[in-house]
C-alpha cells in the first residue's frame, strides 16, 4: 500500500472540438419581409427622439432625514450591550499572528 507508486493516467492530446462529429450547420435564407403586419399593410415607422442625457424629466426629490442616534436592536427601555474590542497589534495572516502570540508568551 504505502510503497506503491501513484498511478498515472494517459490523457490523449486535445485536437479541439467538443463533439466527435462536426455539428450540422443549417442554412436558412435571410427574412426580408415586414414583421408584425397584416396582409399588404406597411409596417409602421416609429419616430425616436434623439437622446439628450438624463433619466428623469425633473430632478428627483431628495428626502432629508435627521440622523438616528438612539440605540439599535433593543427592546423598550433596555440598554444596548457594549462590545469591547481588543487593541489591534498588527499582523494580517496566520504566520504573523503566530509570531505575535509566541512573542507575547515569551515575555
Amino acid at each position: 500500500m504505502g510503497d506503491e507508486p501513484a498511478p498515472t493516467v494517459e490523457v490523449p492530446e486535445s485536437t479541439g472540438g467538443v463533439n466527435a462529429e462536426e455539428a450540422v450547420v443549417t442554412e436558412a435564407p435571410e427574412y426580408t419581409e415586414a414583421i408584425g403586419t397584416v396582409g399588404e399593410e406597411a409596417a409602421p415607422t416609429v419616430e425616436v427622439p434623439e437622446f439628450e442625457g438624463g433619466v428623469n424629466a425633473e430632478e428627483a426629490v431628495v428626502t432629508e432625514l435627521p440622523e438616528y442616534t438612539e440605540a439599535i436592536g433593543t427592546v423598550g427601555e433596555e440598554t444596548a450591550p457594549t462590545v469591547e474590542v481588543p487593541e489591534f497589534e498588527g499582523g494580517v495572516n496566520a504566520v504573523e499572528a503566530l509570531k505575535m502570540s509566541f512573542q507575547n508568551s515569551q515575555a
